[in-house]
């Protein structure tokens, strides 16, 4: 199989020429970040029109593995970009295939990554006799469902009435003011400064998680206040674990990081993901894209 590449196209401001380009390269996303943004990878490609010789710059981003392209000189433009999802089969055999795929679908993308972390925790053998790396499952247990959260909120501010309920209901979103003239040249800008919004937010700063929730679908998505309790000291370890190098503030090794307390981490993260799917099972089916046949 022909290896795939990432393509862009847009329409040129000054002839209309349609321009197309295929050779440029995608910026990587820094997901050791403590900041969803403060990851965020940028490359910028120099492109001139075929016909009047215009000269523009393209700019693409990834954040958290989402790609998007954006013209610098006149940010009205619509950008296409394509991006290959699949590896080059003439390189991967099968098995390499499947732990390379990462599905679209947020839930079913934290149902993967939690597949293949349970694979890793079962082949883990002697490294399970180490402290750090209890440390690293609490932490990778913690980054997919920071990326669940993110994400399915994003897919569900598709909806408008969602978007609105959010913009109304969340203070810091509601009092962001644009010319009108920014929405004239972009019907879409509504949707997109939320998704922008949404991506710089903490998704382990469960509190802010829970009033965002609340503003857009009207309710809490954790399962119960003992979860929340439990989930809410867990980023206190993760934010240990990180800064503190798995000691606390009066440098004390936290021991209560262990083969045991990450189960528990994995259960009540589970049971999050699952409450948000079934509780707000409805909305989610009406953002979902219905399968051609």
């Amino acid at each position: 199989m022909a290896q795939k590449i990432p393509t862009l196209s847009f329409e040129c401001g000054r002839c209309a020429e349609q321009i197309e380009v295929d050779d440029f390269d995608l910026p990587g996303y820094d997901y050791s970040a403590e900041v969803h943004s403060d990851g965020r990878g940028c490359e910028d490609v120099a492109i001139e029109c075929p016909n009047c010789r215009m000269e523009y710059t393209v700019e693409i981003s990834n954040m958290l593995g989402q790609y998007d392209a954006e013209v610098v000189e006149d940010a009205s433009i619509t950008v296409d970009l394509d991006v290959p999802s699949e590896p080059d089969y003439g390189e991967y055999d099968y098995d390499e295939y499947l732990k390379s795929y990462v599905p679209k679908e947020p839930f079913s993308r934290y149902v993967h990554s939690l597949e293949l972390l349970d694979e890793m925790l079962k082949n883990a053998g002697v490294l399970q006799s180490y402290p750090m790396f209890h440390r690293m499952m609490l932490l990778q247990h913690v980054a997919m469902m920071e990326a669940y959260l993110c994400d399915r909120l994003i897919t569900l501010v598709a909806s408008d009435k969602i978007r609105a309920n959010l913009i109304l209901g969340y203070t810091s979103l509601s009092q962001q003011k644009y010319p009108l003239s920014a929405f004239a040249g972009n019907p879409r800008l509504m949707n997109e400064k939320t998704v922008i919004f949404l991506k710089n937010k903490l998704y382990h700063e469960l509190d802010e998680v829970e009033k965002l929730y609340i503003a857009a679908l009207g309710t809490t998505p954790f399962v119960d206040e003992p979860s929340k309790t439990f989930l809410k000291a867990a980023m206190i370890n993760r934010h240990h674990c990180v800064h503190r190098d798995g000691k606390d503030n009066d440098g004390v090794v936290l021991d209560e990081v262990d083969a045991t307390y990450i189960v528990d981490v994995r259960k009540n993260i589970s049971e999050l993901v699952n409450n948000v799917e079934t509780r707000f099972g409805a909305e989610i089916a009406q953002v979902t894209p219905k399968p051609p046949f």
